[in-house]
């Protein structure tokens, strides 16, 4: 089973709009691992993007630093379930999501919906590098 996930560290989040409770976050450049199996486990391969993730029914919590700016960790919470520094994809879901980021020098934001997140990607990418299968083995 295919597996893609974006890479949250060094994530370069460019705008960040709020428009009455739509929020869309821009990340201007962002990698996303790629994998016919398992990501991380199975042979995979490293792309560079760009995507818009929207937030519908949201907020935000805390102060951004000025933009663009680039994440150093995140967590993002789906169905109760939070996932460390990555974003599986694709990502298109009804209900409510969380995503906190921290960026250098110490800024951490949250931004909650209560109604649906989704991610889109900037077409296929661009290819990296080929990452070996490291566990599992």
């Amino acid at each position: 089973m295919p597996g893609r996930y974006i890479q949250l560290p060094n994530a370069e989040i460019s705008t960040v709009e709020d428009s009455f409770g739509r929020i869309k976050v821009r990340i201007g450049d962002l990698r996303v691992v790629k994998s016919e199996g398992i990501p991380g486990v199975n042979e995979s391969t490293l792309w560079r993007n760009a995507a818009t993730v929207e937030f519908e029914e949201a907020e935000i919590d805390g102060d951004l630093p000025a933009l663009p700016a680039r994440v150093t960790t995140g967590d993002i919470t789906l169905n109760g379930i939070t996932y460390r520094d990555m974003i599986a994809l694709p990502l298109d879901q009804n209900g409510f999501a969380e995503l906190e980021l921290s960026f250098a020098g110490g800024a951490k934001v949250t931004i909650s919906a209560s109604e649906r997140i989704r991610i889109e990607l900037d077409g296929p990418g661009n290819y990296i590098e080929h990452i070996a299968a490291t566990k599992g083995r």
